[in-house]
């Protein structure tokens, strides 16, 4: 079967999204949202819907009941993170952030060693950049390596001292 692109289509399905979403897929390129969401995420908001269908993607997947479901959506939601990775520049301001939920997609789909280089080409993109160090930590604590998960909030701590994510795996994964 095919994967395609899980557009969202509802009100409901825009709730869950980012605010640009509905601007982009929605309002007429005149409209003062379009304009300002266009300036803010300059060169990628041509490219945004497709990671707006990505996260919808995503949440269809996370209420899909049935396994072969819910992979068709990730895999459609990785195609569409990919798809704005390949087009938006390369300091487009979403592009760590897009990285990290691509890892979480790869982790989903077991694909373990793409996601921590996704997790890892986000800290390269933004060293202050806290989720992309939760993600990596989180990652390495789940298959059992607290002290590399450690040694990740650590650092991150040094780039992010505000955290409060990474504060809080701090101390989870500090031995008492």
């Amino acid at each position: 079967m095919a994967v395609r692109a899980e557009f969202p289509k509802t009100e409901a399905d825009f709730s869950l999204l980012p605010p640009y979403c509905k601007v982009k897929m929605r309002q007429p390129r005149q409209s003062p949202e379009w304009r300002m969401w266009s300036r803010r995420l300059a060169g990628g908001f041509n490219h945004i819907h497709h990671y707006c269908a990505a996260l919808h993607s995503i949440n269809l997947a996370n209420r899909s009941k049935r396994a072969q479901r819910r992979k068709e959506l990730l895999t459609s939601a990785y195609k569409d993170m990919v798809y704005v990775e390949e087009h938006a520049a390369r300091n487009f301001v979403l592009r760590p952030e897009i990285l990290v939920k691509k890892g979480k997609v790869l982790e989903r789909l077991g694909k373990a060693g793409e996601a921590v280089t996704a997790y890892q080409q986000a800290i390269r993109l933004n060293t202050k950049y806290s989720p992309a160090y939760i993600a990596l930590a989180d990652y390495y604590k789940s298959v059992g390596k607290r002290d590399l998960a450690l040694d990740i909030v650590e650092k991150g701590i040094e780039q992010a001292p505000r955290s409060k994510g990474l504060r809080r795996r701090l101390r989870e994964l500090r031995p008492q």
